[in-house]
């Protein structure tokens, strides 16, 4: 990390800033000593059940965080953290972020049933994996994941009421119904 940033993210606000940080088990390190991946942190989010575009959600969340203009701040990249399940190196290259779950939509942050879905897929495999990413990060990033669709694995089902049209039975026996002699 640059001194600008290492400046600019000792100056935040730890409250206003949801900066990403490993989840269960430590990060693995480079011979530099910065972590290569590390989990973000879970955030409960408003959950939304529409069609995913992982591209395109990408894209909103850089405009919302202001990773989009030149030069972003370090608080702009721990803003857009906010929408992925891992971070790469030193999270200040779009290249870096792995995994997006989050959405922009009317302004406000989402988590997006259906990101979640495939992000958890990536993460077993799907879609070629989540190369890059150590067994113990990406546990973390699944521990993370799992507790966004637990938000929505404990909605009890809505009661249905179905409504059968009349059939008239007078005159059928049994036997006509089995087609029996």
């Amino acid at each position: 990390m640059t001194d600008t940033a290492s400046k600019a993210l000792a100056s935040l606000d730890p409250s206003s800033v949801h900066v990403p940080v490993p989840v269960g088990e430590e990060p693995e390190l480079r011979d530099d000593g910065a972590a290569t991946c590390r989990a973000v942190e879970y955030e409960v989010a408003p959950v939304v059940d529409t069609a995913w575009d992982a591209s395109a959600a990408e894209k909103r969340l850089q405009a919302w965080a202001g990773v989009d203009a030149e030069n972003p701040s370090a608080e702009a990249w721990a803003k857009y953290a906010r929408g992925f399940a891992i971070v790469r190196g030193d999270g200040n290259k779009l290249s870096e972020f792995v995994c997006p779950h989050h959405d922009i939509e009317g302004g406000k942050f989402v988590t997006n049933k259906h990101g979640v879905s495939a992000a958890i897929a990536a993460l077993n495999g799907g879609r070629g994996g989540a190369k890059g990413v150590s067994e113990s990060e990406r546990k973390a990033a699944l521990a993370h994941l799992e507790k966004h669709a637990a938000e929505w694995h404990d909605e009890k089902p809505k009661p249905m009421r179905v409504r059968l049209p009349a059939i008239d039975l007078r005159g059928i026996r049994f036997s006509d119904v089995l087609h029996c002699a």
